[in-house]
């Protein structure tokens, strides 16, 4: 005869409420995504206009822009602004001012400029024809141009 050791106690396992399915393997199909172009801010680069060379009276219709490398609105201007200045460049003159440069806060407070982006259309004379302030359209542009220019 055999006897039983003292300290063993029958241990029963606990009942598991909820067990976890094994896992299967599922077919999923793989989806290559479609290459998509880059965003069009991504190949327009702002870049700024030395202020020390802006005259706000440059006998010329103009377009000031106060932007901020940072800010993502003017970021998105810029591929706008840029197609302008492609079609209008020779007819007038666009102008693009970093606010953060230290040297354009005489052309902040002459325009009273708010927040980036701030656009101005002057006249020939420097004189404010009308004002826009972030994201602006392409075809609102287009209409102010063509009323201020000759």
């Amino acid at each position: 005869m055999t006897a039983t050791p003292v300290y063993a106690i029958p241990v029963t396992p606990t009942p598991v409420r909820y067990q976890t399915p094994t896992p299967t393997r599922t077919f999923t199909p793989t989806i290559t995504p479609t290459r998509r172009p880059p965003s069009p801010w991504v190949s327009s680069q702002l870049r700024a206009t030395d202020p020390r060379t802006v005259k706000l009276a440059s006998g010329k219709v103009q377009l000031v822009m106060f932007f901020a490398f940072w800010s993502g609105p003017s970021q998105a201007m810029a591929p706008v602004v840029h197609d302008l200045q492609t079609e209008y460049g020779r007819r007038m003159n666009f102008v693009y001012l970093d606010i953060d440069d230290p040297a354009t806060d005489s052309l902040q407070r002459q325009l009273g400029y708010r927040f980036e982006p701030h656009f101005f259309l002057l006249d020939p004379q420097g004189k404010i024809i009308q004002q826009w302030v972030g994201y602006v359209k392409h075809d609102d542009f287009v209409r102010a141009f063509e009323s201020a220019l000759p």
